[in-house]
């Protein structure tokens, strides 16, 4: 003959309780590796549960484990003994504010229950729908693909979970999971990297579609290829570069042939008898006078990737060619410059080390600070690079601090405001490079502050329109609304008389040092409310009482502000017990909950007088009203 037991091994009628043992570790150990906080049910509940089961203690969850009937046998101590165990488990999984709620229940299971009918999200259309958008808007942006497809199931098995889908056809069950494994296959196809192009589109050529699990397989599989044949460096995000890079041969002198004029040291791509020679050459339009320049190409400044992290080797510069020009690069992520006496303050770079160009030549970065073109303007984060022989100006910053856009056409640049398309500079091409136009360097930084103040002033202009425009709301508003147009402005220059003759208060009320001389002669009373959240017993209401004479305030929690009258009689025989006091006067506003029939029946009957303040006048009521400040 066997004995009954449940699902967790235990014995069930009046046979002994025989539960399995645990260890010290499964005790101490905590439930969750995360704690309950209101947004993270889903997770905490699936591994709270793995967790019990584990211990095989999930019958007090279920229900199938119950108390015994008499409450005086050893069975229900043994009970008792473990649904309290069970009760700390769950209690330890949650944050402070959270167990408060679930302290007093008195079994393991109405603590489960009450947390999944207060936290679960079943059937929640807001949750579906912010969690549609992340999915739309998860990128690879050059992180791994582990990373990038563990978001991605992560968010598609809370929407399994919340969109619960039952049908009972198989041949719908069949087509709904081939629909629904195209769309996550685009979706995970499109957040890829433009590195990731081909795997993309071997597996849109596929027909029919892969699985999600298989086009997964595939794109790691391509990675990984990349990576091997890259050598474990990653080109994502890398700017190329804007003049055309030479297959890097061995830099030793002899060793590089050029395949048009047979001449050493360079190779075809930098050929000066094919591309013309630059300005500095002797050969080309003009002639520098008493120069030492060596007779070799400058390297080319388009292209510097900035890129973070310790370079073991840099790129040297046996002689360093301090020019003064700057050359307007799209390809630099920041303005750089190799002269350390442009800066009007510079310090030690700690979050970007090196520069690296295109062709992967590093080269240090000693410092980073600013370099003023006016008075009321300085080029911010320029990198010291005392290697370079050249200034840049980054498209990326100066069109983003600026507000314009920067137009390139064959001999010269533009650059123009987005919303107004006014000329605010200009550049010109000279040997395959655009220079900002101004030839010596106070020439260059007058051009930068001419660009500068023209779009700030535009800017000042449209900041003022809008907010007229939209009625005067305050520019911290504006500032959320249009963050361009404060690129370069401070909230404190924007003064309007108008809004703060409107928005000011009135004069103030002056004090009274007047009080009574006995505590609980006179308690000024005020209500506060409703809140915009609610406490855990559904309070959203609070009265004040406060002792004119010693200034002591009494604070009591309502759900109405008709439970003004029975508060005030808790108070009134709390003050006649505790101090052997009565209440004389009591001072409110005009608010109805003051004035109802019962409680001025109350204040009749124990003779205290009831004082006003006059309409429209809080003032007079200021001492509960500051409570409430």
């Amino acid at each position: 003959m066997t004995t009954p037991t449940n699902d967790d091994g235990v014995v069930a009628g009046n046979a002994k309780v025989t539960l399995p043992a645990l260890h010290m570790q499964d005790v101490s150990s905590l439930l969750t590796p995360e704690k309950l906080d209101g947004t993270n049910y889903v997770e905490w509940a699936l591994n709270a549960q793995n967790k019990i089961r584990g211990r095989k203690r999930w019958g007090f969850i279920s229900g199938s484990k119950t108390a015994p009937n008499d409450t005086n046998s050893e069975e229900y101590e043994a009970w008792e003994d473990e649904n309290c165990l069970i009760k700390s488990w769950l209690l330890d999984a949650m944050n402070k504010d959270i167990r408060s709620i679930f302290l007093r229940l008195p079994t393991a299971k109405e603590i489960w229950d009450m947390a999944k009918q207060t936290y679960s999200v079943s059937q929640d259309a807001s949750k579906s729908y912010q969690l549609y958008c992340e999915v739309i808007s998860v990128r690879q942006n050059g992180g791994s693909i582990i990373s990038y497809w563990g978001k991605l199931q992560k968010l598609w098995q809370e929407i399994d979970a919340i969109d619960d889908c039952a049908m009972s056809c198989k041949a719908d069950i069949e087509i709904y999971t081939t629909k629904v494994n195209s769309q996550r296959v685009y979706i995970f196809l499109a957040g890829l990297d433009s590195s990731l192009d081909g795997v993309r589109g071997r597996v849109l050529a596929t027909v029919p579609l892969p699985n999600l699990q298989v086009t997964y397989a595939m794109v790691c599989a391509e990675a990984n290829r990349q990576d091997a044949m890259m050598g474990g460096i990653s080109t994502d995000g890398t700017a190329m570069a804007t003049r055309r890079i030479s297959t890097r041969q061995d830099n030793k002198k002899g060793t590089r042939k050029c395949t048009h004029c047979n001449g050493d040291n360079h190779v075809v791509d930098t050929c000066f008898k094919l591309h013309g020679y630059p300005e500095w050459h002797p050969k080309g339009k003009k002639t520098f006078a008493n120069t030492s320049l060596q007779q070799q190409p400058v390297p080319s400044a388009a292209g510097l990737i900035v890129q973070t992290g310790m370079i073991s080797t840099a790129l040297t510069s046996p002689s360093c060619i301090k020019n003064s020009e700057w050359i307007i690069d799209t390809g630099a992520n920041d303005h750089m410059t190799c002269d350390s006496s442009n800066f009007s303050f510079l310090s030690p770079s700690h979050s970007i080390l090196a520069i690296t160009n295109a062709n992967g030549v590093s080269s240090p970065v000693t410092g980073v600070g600013n370099v003023p073109v006016s008075s009321t303007f300085s080029l911010s984060n320029v990198l010291y690079v005392p290697s370079l022989t050249c200034n840049l100006l980054s498209i990326s910053q100066i069109t983003k601090a600026l507000n314009c856009v920067a137009l390139f056409y064959p001999t010269y640049c533009i650059f123009q405001n987005i919303h107004t398309k006014e000329r605010i500079g200009s550049g010109r091409q000279r040997g395959g490079l655009y220079y900002l136009e101004g030839g010596t360097s106070s020439q260059v930084y007058h051009s930068l502050a001419h660009m500068m103040g023209k779009n700030q002033s535009a800017n000042i202009a449209e900041i003022w329109l809008w907010h007229k425009r939209l009625g005067h709301p305050s520019f911290g508003y504006i500032r959320r609304l249009f963050p361009s147009l404060f690129a370069n402005c401070k909230l404190s220059d924007f003064i309007c008389e108008t809004c703060a003759m409107a928005k000011s208060h009135r004069a103030i009320f002056p004090l009274s040092s007047n009080k009574v001389a006995s505590p609980f002669s006179l308690v000024h009373s005020d209500v506060w409310g409703p809140s915009p959240v609610f406490t855990a017993n559904g309070m959203k209401w609070f009265v004040t009482f406060v002792d004119d004479c010693t200034r002591m305030t009494w604070v009591y929690l309502l759900k109405h502000k008709s439970d003004v009258c029975t508060v005030f009689r808790l108070f009134y025989q709390m003050i006649l017990t505790q101090f052997d006091r009565t209440i004389k006067v009591v001072r409110s506003d005009n608010g109805g909950e003051y004035f109802k029939r019962e409680l001025t029946d109350f204040f009749h009957s124990k003779g205290i007088i009831h004082q006003t303040s006059c309409p429209e006048t809080p003032q007079q009521n200021g001492v509960a009203e500051r409570k409430n400040r």
